[in-house]
């Protein structure tokens, strides 16, 4: 085979604001250009992926490595995975503190898998989670740093205005429910445990009771999920502002904390940030990226670690086949749920009308995967590059409000881009695809 150099990447899909496309679409171009000085240079598939996602996880504009999502606890957590498509070798890290670039410790994972079987016929692993990841790395040379070194004044300021409004949203909810259960019929009549009975003191009775009150709790939690997910629906978009001080957060006790009750997927930054490429031998590679959902649980774990969620590639087995990298961005859970970037790939490898195959995906195994019936709305997004004898093609879709990508082939500048769900279209319920060939 013989396409084209390739570097194709992005910064995730989710909110870009139109202040800052113009930094987004700078620092896309940035690493873009690196990666393909490194193609042009023989440099193989996968480090130029790994080094385009290292300047990623270097920007504090992006969600991953430096500027990370913070956990629940404020703490840096971060995963990444990466996979070549000559030996479909995948490496990956999951919830990792401490260490600046994350994917180099998913791109020394798939090198050690290749050099063989450890001492003793050890199996070498391709994934690896929290302090064991962390020491893993050290022992390859990767450096460790402090926490201080991958927050940012933006990443802590995030965390406070998030932590603030699920603490008020968790107040009002509790408040609701107290509310429920001391009036009316929502609470356990005194006289239940004398009514009379054939056990002990009111044992029948105060079963029946409670059942019938535990029924009634189901349904109040059903209607306050509703109504705490309809808060300030009625707010346009240019109202929907961060509390950053106690005088712009109401009280939460006063009857005007809708402004602050906003579901966090409402503002979610961008998301995973991924790369694939394809160098001078026609190898393929790609990988992701994270830093995970704002608040997340500490030790949670998401897409960018799983395989066949987060990134996929493979390359031609033969004259007509066609070779694919894929990266996937957004929810996570959602795109573990439907390994979305190995069905990607399968589409771009047999479907006859590739672009049909895409719709299809986006429409019929994503926002409307059985998989995914608990949510209401579908966050994700991939890009995709296929390769066919001469021919070279790329694909992104998403679901999110925005996804900031940016394309170099050889021989030309690198060019960056932020597309948009349309006014018409509804974010996590709908989607785009764009398609392009070189």
């Amino acid at each position: 085979m013989s396409a084209a150099l390739t570097a194709f990447l992005n910064i995730g899909a989710g909110f870009h604001s139109k202040e800052k496309e113009g930094l987004y679409k700078q620092v896309c171009s940035q690493a873009c250009r690196k990666a393909m000085e490194l193609l042009r240079n023989g440099a193989t598939a996968e480090d130029s992926v790994a080094m385009a996602i290292q300047i990623l996880e270097d920007s504090p504009l992006t969600n991953a490595g430096v500027g990370s999502n913070l956990t629940l606890t404020g703490t840096v957590e971060c995963d990444a995975s990466l996979m070549e498509g000559s030996s479909l070798t995948f490496g990956a890290v999951g919830a990792i503190s401490g260490v600046r670039n994350p994917i180099l410790v998913a791109k020394k994972l798939v090198a050690c898998q290749r050099e063989g079987n450890l001492s003793l016929g050890r199996i070498p692993p391709c994934f690896l989670v929290g302090e064991g990841a962390q020491s893993w790395a050290q022992t390859q040379g990767i450096p460790v740093t402090s926490k201080s070194d991958l927050t940012t004044e933006s990443t802590l300021q995030t965390y406070n205005n998030h932590k603030r409004r699920v603490e008020a949203a968790d107040f009002r909810r509790s408040m609701k429910r107290t509310k429920y259960m001391t009036k009316g019929n929502n609470h356990i009549p005194e006289n239940a445990l004398s009514a009379s009975g054939d056990g002990p003191k009111g044992q029948t009775d105060f079963f029946d009771v409670l059942e019938s009150f535990q029924g009634n709790t189901r349904e109040r939690d059903v209607n306050d999920k509703q109504n705490l997910s309809n808060v300030n629906d009625n707010k346009d978009e240019d109202t929907r502002k961060f509390c950053t001080n106690q005088d712009q957060c109401p009280n939460i006790q006063s009857s005007g904390t809708g402004a602050c009750m906003k579901k966090l997927s409402d503002q979610s930054v961008q998301d995973t940030v991924g790369a694939v490429c394809v160098d001078c031998n026609g190898n393929m590679a790609s990988g992701v990226s994270s830093g995970g959902i704002s608040l997340k649980q500490p030790g949670r774990i998401g897409s960018a670690t799983m395989f066949g969620a987060g990134c996929w590639a493979s390359n031609p087995t033969g004259p007509s086949d066609v070779g694919v990298a894929v990266a996937t961005t957004g929810t996570g859970e959602h795109l573990m749920r439907t390994l979305l970037a190995k069905e990607c790939a399968e589409v771009l490898q047999t479907a006859e009308w590739p672009e049909q195959g895409l719709t299809d995906l986006m429409k019929n195994k994503f926002l409307g995967s059985r998989m995914l019936e608990c949510y209401s709305e579908k966050y994700g997004g991939f890009l995709a590059l296929s390769v066919q004898r001469q021919s070279t093609d790329l694909h992104w879709s998403h679901s999110t409000k925005s996804m900031c990508v940016c394309v170099m082939k050889q021989g030309h500048a690198a060019k960056s881009l932020i597309t948009r769900l349309g006014s018409n279209e509804i974010d996590g319920k709908t989607f785009v695809l764009h398609g392009h060939k070189l």
